[in-house]
């Protein structure tokens, strides 16, 4: 992973893309604009533990 800059939209980018490479985050839509992402492995934890509930 390269060293990532100060520059706080190239940064947030690079670790958007990063986490999105890496299975960590999943986009929720194709939007160009005001994408948003969803943390799946830990979503579907919290759900497994509140079906056992």
């Amino acid at each position: 992973m390269e060293l990532l800059e100060a520059n706080s939209y190239n940064t947030a980018q690079k670790l958007l893309t990063t986490f999105v490479e890496i299975d960590i985050l999943v986009p929720d839509s194709n939007r160009e604009r005001n994408k948003s992402y969803t943390f799946r492995k830990y979503l579907d934890i919290l759900e497994t533990a509140f079906l056992d509930i």
